[in-house]
């Protein structure tokens, strides 16, 4: 997650390149294909809000990931466990979002007063990887006495 015009940095540790193909539905965000040399970094800003936008490298099809793009500081990560906090948020009345790239999103309104620790719980379906065709389960080799 990152803030709108906020600077990410993408680096590239490898001995050989790649490319940061930038993937936008978005109208103020612009499509970019980058090439990322070896041991070299690239420096990326988005200036419109957008949820999931994709950053491939089209060299190494299964290389990619997701930035959502927000426009303000409040927001949070889980942790494995699912967990997330954001402090040190002003009073009044917001409207929460959890986003999951397969799962979608659900929203709450919450209405924070001052000093007042505000519990919410969201639950997101996530759907099962789908396998590959042709693939198949792992075989556990017999085992003979």
């Amino acid at each position: 997650m990152v803030q709108t015009k906020q600077q990410i940095v993408i680096r590239n540790g490898d001995p050989f390149g790649h490319n940061v193909h930038v993937l936008t539905t978005s109208s103020g965000n612009l499509e970019r294909n980058l090439a990322l040399m070896p041991e070299k970094e690239l420096l990326l800003s988005f200036p419109r809000p957008e949820m999931n936008l994709r950053l491939t490298c089209d060299i190494h099809g299964w290389e990619f990931g997701c930035v959502h793009v927000i426009e303000h500081r409040y927001f949070a990560v889980t942790g494995r466990d699912g967990v997330f906090s954001l402090t040190n948020v002003p009073p009044g009345k917001y409207t929460v979002e959890a986003s999951h790239r397969k799962a979608g999103s659900t929203v709450r309104d919450v209405t924070i007063r001052a000093g007042e620790k505000v519990d919410l719980e969201f639950v997101l379906d996530v759907p099962a990887p789908e396998s590959r065709p042709g693939s198949q389960p792992m075989a556990r080799p017999a085992v003979r006495k």
